[in-house]
């Protein structure tokens, strides 16, 4: 789309220049879908949105299902919107999309000096999403992408891990279904409703549990922050551990 700068990086105008229209109004079970109309192609973007940055998330990722080429369903046609939406989209098919639509909206060169600081806080993941126009989830994660700090990006609902997002120097992987520790601030949220909005130094066990990569008394600061959107209301929490360098393999002995 020849942006050469964050501000020119405008996805109606991307889907425009791609023969698509862009609608707003109601619509029940997404916050956007792309579906065909005749011989164009039409999305439809949820009012119920709150913020910018998740409506143009929204926008690409519909538009990543058509420029990657995949089966778009058909107006009156209900067979067709069976198809897309239950039996033919795949996983990967709206991973891929996914991954389109964060590097249209925050492309590495532009992004990757934001990711290069520290402290590791939603402070700087704000940075991204006021200077991207992206959604808080989405800077999250691109920020733990990108960084050079082991930090991740974590999602949780009803006081369970959904999903998290390492960097590549994280030192270990939470699963999803894990239950949260009673320390953490997103568990916090779930239990009494109340968050608290600055960073907080726990042990890495509150999170890591018994790590072999990480000493249980480590320091590790998690940052929280409640996703209002629709489909979404749960707690995303960015880790990171100050000062944390990766053992060295101990060096087998040999008998004389």
């Amino acid at each position: 789309m020849g942006a050469r700068t964050p501000d020119q990086i405008d996805p109606i105008e991307t889907a425009k220049e791609l023969g698509i229209e862009v609608t707003f109004g109601h619509l029940k079970g997404a916050t956007a879908r792309i579906f065909r109309v005749g011989s164009k192609a039409r999305i439809r973007v949820s009012d119920d949105i709150v913020k910018e940055g998740r409506r143009r998330t929204s926008i690409t990722h519909e538009v990543g299902h058509f420029a990657l080429g995949h089966e778009l369903p058909a107006e009156g046609d209900p067979a067709s919107w069976f198809k897309a939406s239950c039996e033919y989209r795949s996983k990967r098919d709206e991973r891929d999309a996914d991954i389109l639509a964060i590097e249209h909206l925050t492309p590495a060169p532009m992004v990757e000096p934001y990711c290069c600081v520290t402290p590791v806080d939603l402070h700087a993941v704000s940075a991204i999403e006021r200077v991207f126009t992206a959604s808080p989830v989405m800077s999250a994660m691109r920020f733990a992408e990108l960084s050079p700090e082991p930090c991740a990006a974590v999602y949780s609902e009803r006081g369970v891990i959904k999903w998290m997002k390492p960097s590549r120097t994280f030192p270990t992987h939470l699963d999803g279904g894990t239950s949260l520790a009673r320390e953490s601030i997103a568990s916090g949220f779930f239990d009494r409703g109340a968050l608290t909005e600055e960073p907080k130094r726990l042990q890495a066990s509150a999170w890591l549990g018994s790590s072999k990569h990480v000493d249980p008394e480590h320091e590790i600061i998690e940052h929280a922050m409640v996703i209002p959107e629709p489909g979404w209301g749960g707690v995303l929490s960015l880790l990171w551990l100050p000062n944390w360098t990766r053992r060295a393999p101990a060096e087998p002995k040999h008998n004389r």
